[in-house]
């Protein structure tokens, strides 16, 4: 709808300022003036450091979008960060598997972020291809997944629990841009299902 609010309200400021022009000039300079100064908060055209230095000068910061993602910075720039080190810290741990665990070891994650990048820059590493139980990933099942060795990332050890013989936290990722509930999570190596995976696998399934 921009766009056709823009076109009528550029049309009613022409007409209005038709006998004096100085006012054009100054509504567009008003304008020019406050993109710029809000234009970090639409776009990620700063640091992350700059950009929290930002927000404290201007006592401003972007409303939350979801309920559950809050952090230092915007979602809609905070969610862009930490992949690499979050693929990096994935990369370690596969690696430092038994070769025996490598050849059958599967990864879940807890979301299509997480997912996506691991399958998006795994492959090149090594890594297995990622499964989740999340949105439209669930309907995609849990794929050559045995349940014998797997590295979840995955918020609710409780679950991880019920469904795994071991579960054993193997690494940790930290990282202080992005969003809260994406900082601190542990990464857990489970070994052996206590049930048929599809009993597991409904578990595992994440619709909100």
């Amino acid at each position: 709808i921009y766009p056709a609010m823009l076109a009528l309200g550029s049309v009613y400021l022409e007409q209005v300022t038709v006998r004096h022009r100085w006012p054009r000039y100054v509504l567009t300079g008003l304008i020019v003036v406050t993109g710029v100064a809000l234009s970090p908060h639409a776009m990620p055209v700063l640091s992350p450091q700059g950009m929290i230095k930002l927000q404290n000068a201007m006592s401003f910061k972007a409303p939350q979008q979801e309920r559950a993602h809050a952090g230092v910075l915007p979602q809609h720039i905070g969610d862009r960060l930490g992949w690499p080190e979050f693929i990096t810290m994935m990369t370690d741990a596969y690696g430092r598997l038994d070769p025996a665990d490598r050849a059958h070891c599967s990864i879940l994650v807890s979301n299509y972020g997480e997912a996506g990048a691991l399958n998006l820059f795994g492959p090149k590493l090594g890594l297995p291809h990622a499964v989740s139980g999340y949105m439209s990933y669930y309907l995609w099942g849990p794929g050559d997944m045995d349940g014998g060795c797997v590295l979840a990332y995955w918020p609710d050890r409780e679950t991880l629990d019920e469904v795994f013989e071991q579960v054993t936290e193997v690494a940790r990722f930290t990282h202080p841009y992005v969003m809260e509930r994406q900082n601190n999570r542990p990464l857990y190596l489970c070994r052996n299902l206590k049930m048929p995976m599809e009993q597991a696998w409904p578990r595992f399934k994440r619709y909100w």
